[in-house]
């Protein structure tokens, strides 16, 4: 089963950057972009569905007042 999930990975690796290398220069900057947008919106979902979020807006260094 990894041997199957390995060649599956190296193979989707080689697509995409042969596909990233026919891109102009424009398009690899609006490609990146896209990029760094969904990867930080799974990010955010993720820590969402989990109720991490909370560490974002928690004060550092965190002050208890009692």
């Amino acid at each position: 089963m990894q041997w199957i999930l390995g060649i599956a990975l190296a193979a989707a690796v080689f697509i995409v950057l042969k596909q990233w290398g026919a891109l102009s220069p424009e398009k690899k900057k609006a490609a990146t972009w896209k990029v760094v947008l969904v990867a930080g919106a799974a990010v955010l979902l993720f820590m969402v569905l989990t109720g991490r979020v909370h560490v974002l807006t928690a004060p550092w260094p965190p002050y208890y007042h009692y």
